[in-house]
C-alpha cells in the first residue's frame, strides 16, 4: 500500500525501556496489537513508557473490545481473531484507516 512499517515484536516482560524507546524514535506513529483486553493490557503498558518518557508519538492500541464480553465462537485461534477483529485484515484495514 505504499507505506514504510517496521514491526517489533516484544515477547517477554518486563520490556527494555531504553530499547524500545531507541527503535520507535523515528516512527510517526505506534500501534501496538495484543490478543488480550485493551485495559491494563501491553498497549496500556506502552503507553506508560510512552507518557513517562515525554513521548509525542500517537499510539493507537490494537486487542480484544471487552465490550464483547465472552466469545461463544467456536473454531480455531484465526476464528476468535476474526470475531475480536484482531485479523490480519482487520488490523490491516484499521491501520490504513488510521494513516489517512
Amino acid at each position: 500500500n505504499g507505506i514504510s512499517i517496521g514491526i517489533i515484536d516484544i515477547y517477554k516482560f518486563p520490556v527494555n525501556t531504553n530499547l524500545l524507546i531507541k527503535y520507535i524514535s523515528n516512527a510517526k506513529m505506534v500501534f501496538t496489537l495484543e490478543e488480550h483486553f485493551l485495559p491494563g493490557g501491553f498497549g496500556s503498558m506502552i503507553a506508560e513508557v510512552f507518557v513517562d518518557n515525554n513521548i509525542s508519538i500517537p499510539l493507537k492500541r490494537f486487542g480484544l473490545d471487552h465490550n464483547k464480553s465472552y466469545c461463544y465462537v467456536y473454531g480455531g485461534r484465526e476464528e476468535i481473531r476474526k470475531y475480536y477483529e484482531v485479523d490480519k485484515e482487520n488490523i490491516k484495514k484499521k491501520i490504513l484507516n488510521e494513516l489517512k
